[in-house]
């Protein structure tokens, strides 16, 4: 039996701290399962991408040789956005593996992959966890080609039919992440004047961590936004498959209130399209989009969720809170991608001679918490949901297609169990403050019932 550890074996990926936890031994043997299953799929094709991580080109030479060792043949794309490799395997039906750390820690690294034209996620990842632990690896000699020009392919497509109608001002920060140097050139040759901030390519991530979701990550975006009097800020994660936004007053867009733009601006074009969004997302996406004549769709939190609903749905629109956004109309590439999602705003932008703030002001503003996280132990946190789920809100209207998401009057939350780090995630939206501290107290109460040993201290501030 070959020992690896279980816990880098996630729900999207495969993700874990480097060497420690995934090095290139398990790479290898990662690879070795990969190159099954793609077999077995009846494949022999499996394209191989990468980021910037200092770990990632020792990851990438150990994962292609284990996928050769089965005599499946690999493609390699090079160092290039998620989203290259992702656009390239809707588009063909092939296999992919990604090596990124996304937006973790510097010292992490992992692995997205798909299978046919699948992403791979939840039971397909333990498939090649027991594949592992049992040996059970195919054998053969396969080859390597190199597969560089999908790069220039996909750079080609992000602007293709799209031009700016008046001049926009625009900063970039990529956070040292991979996706600087291809979303500055994307930018530019829309029409844009760009403002570039880290956007070379620096596994040591030296300016800040490359997470757009957290606040604290964009204030040196709000800071030249507001200096150089530019119209939008852009941020990108590590591997830029996941988009933030700052205004042209500085202020920090969440990406679901970001969404309602795209989705009126693509159900003006064409109604009765189905528009998806995560539990995590605001209920205005819910209520504007039926008022605009589309079909809204609540989905599951996951990249590999998104994308698996858009195949069976074909919905026009797909957004997360956490900034992945993915276009499916007739201009979309049919992945989630940070700088597709970038270049789509500043079009949509310059179409109008009102600004951001002006148009997002155009909107219900309910307030809304960001995530809050609950810490628990890492093997205690699914059978806690369980808990909630079978007990908790039951006087409620409840969704529970991940987690518990309950409409208390004119408020709702969201209890559910992180599926990439030891704790559990909440967040409220409510019409105005009465409502949200009776949504607060009433979740409180109902989580100090069923589970007393949770660390509420988080929301009892929001009761301040």
């Amino acid at each position: 039996m070959n020992p690896v550890p279980h816990e880098i074996f996630r729900e999207y990926d495969i993700r874990g701290e480097y060497p420690s936890k995934l090095n290139e031994q398990t790479a290898q043997l990662i690879g070795k399962a990969l190159g099954s299953e793609i077999l077995l799929a009846g494949q022999q094709k499996c394209y191989v991408a990468w980021d910037g991580r200092l770990s990632s080109p020792s990851l990438r030479d150990a994962l292609v040789s284990g996928i050769c060792s089965t005599g499946c043949h690999v493609y390699l794309i090079g160092a290039c956005p998620t989203a290259v490799t992702f656009w390239t395997i809707k588009n063909n039906g092939q296999s992919c593996a990604m090596i990124t750390g996304s937006h973790n820690p510097k010292q992490d690294n992992g692995i997205k992959i798909a299978v046919a034209g699948s992403p791979r996620s939840g039971e397909d990842i333990q498939v090649l966890l027991s594949r592992i632990k049992l040996n059970l690896f195919k054998t053969g000699q396969g080859f390597i080609e190199d597969a560089s020009h999908l790069i220039d392919d996909y750079q080609q497509r992000l602007t293709q039919n799209l031009t700016l109608q008046r001049p926009l001002k625009v900063v970039l920060d990529a956070g040292n992440g991979i996706g600087g140097p291809i979303a500055s050139q994307a930018l530019k040759q829309l029409g844009a004047s760009v403002i570039e901030i880290a956007c070379n390519v620096d596994g040591n991530f030296p300016l800040h961590h490359p997470d757009p979701a957290k606040t604290k990550n964009l204030k040196w975006l709000q800071q030249a936004v507001l200096e150089h009097k530019a119209d939008v800020g852009i941020a990108l994660d590590g591997d830029a498959d996941r988009v933030g936004v700052v205004d042209n007053l500085g202020q920090c867009i969440l990406p679901d209130r970001l969404s309602l733009l795209f989705v009126e601006d693509i159900l003006a074009r064409q109604d009765k399209q189905t528009i998806l969004f995560d539990v995590k997302c605001t209920e205005l996406l819910t209520t504007l989009t039926q008022q605009w004549g589309g079909e809204p769709k609540m989905i599951a939190t996951g990249h590999t969720s998104m994308k698996r609903a858009i195949k069976e749905t074909q919905a026009a629109f797909a957004t997360e809170l956490s900034g992945h956004i993915l276009f499916n109309d007739e201009h979309g590439i049919g992945v989630d991608d940070g700088i597709y999602a970038a270049i789509r705003l500043c079009h949509l932008l310059s179409q109008s001679t009102e600004t951001l703030a002006e148009r997002l002001h155009a909107f219900p503003n309910p307030i809304a918490t960001e995530e809050i996280q609950i810490p628990v132990i890492e093997d205690e946190k699914f059978s806690i949901m369980h808990i909630l789920q079978k007990n908790c809100f039951k006087s409620f209207p409840t969704v529970t297609i991940d987690g518990l998401r309950s409409t208390i009057q004119d408020s709702w939350v969201l209890v559910r169990a992180s599926n990439t780090t030891p704790c559990l995630t909440i967040r409220f939206e409510a019409l105005n403050t009465e409502a949200l501290k009776h949504c607060v107290q009433q979740t409180m109460t109902e989580l100090n019932e069923h589970v007393p040993q949770l660390d509420l201290s988080e929301l009892k501030r929001l009761l301040d």
